[in-house]
């Protein structure tokens, strides 16, 4: 229950910031399974499984969704999840034996332009890419029953949706150094992960 509390908790100091810069769309949970066991939660809070309380009334799905986790030697382990609808993905099972300084979550979304439940009318346009880093809470690991951060859909940029749409490139990432897009995405990335962490 604790885990649903905290989730909500994240969740309202984003609302008013998610109706000009981003919409809260899921969140990476890292658990404890079974005796030796210790397994991520990618849940996909949009549509049929936004619960009445997440944004997005339309079913969005993570497409090529990948985690990758930073094992304390610094070493990486890759995981290929597919895609990912709206409810809850929990195929990436690991050792709890495993010391990790990072997972981070990465994929495309589709579609990328949806309305709001507290605005139908309302149209927001989304970058194709989601890109979120869970970092430790307390301590230089991750721990398990404890840490967990939002997955957020960022407001497309005018400029790049324009250069975007004449380079006939469907609203994906344009190439980079073009029109600085790709450098204020970064920074808003990174203020993102930031933002997200510190409400923990």
């Amino acid at each position: 229950m604790w885990r649903v509390l905290t989730l909500l908790a994240l969740l309202v100091p984003t609302t008013v910031a998610a109706k000009s810069h981003s919409l809260t769309i899921g969140n990476l949970e890292f658990n404890h399974l079974s005796l030796g066991v210790n397994t991520f939660a990618v849940n996909n809070f949009t549509g049929s499984n936004n619960l009445g309380v997440f944004p997005v009334k339309k079913d969005i799905t993570f497409s090529d969704a990948v985690l990758t986790l930073t094992k304390s030697d610094g070493t990486l382990l890759r995981f290929d999840i597919g895609s990912i609808g709206p409810g809850t993905d929990t195929s990436v099972q690991i050792s709890d034996s495993l010391l990790l300084t990072s997972a981070t979550f990465t994929a495309r979304l589709r579609p990328t332009k949806f309305g709001r439940d507290d605005d139908d009318s309302s149209k927001f346009v989304v970058d194709q890419e989601v890109h979120f880093t869970l970092r430790p809470t307390v301590g230089n690991y991750l721990i398990a029953g404890l840490d967990l951060g939002t997955i957020e859909a960022s407001e497309r940029l005018e400029g790049c949706r324009d250069r975007d749409r004449k380079a006939g490139e469907d609203f994906r990432d344009g190439a980079e150094g073009e029109s600085g897009c790709d450098s204020e995405r970064s920074d808003r990335r990174t203020g993102n992960d930031a933002a997200r962490q510190s409400h923990k």
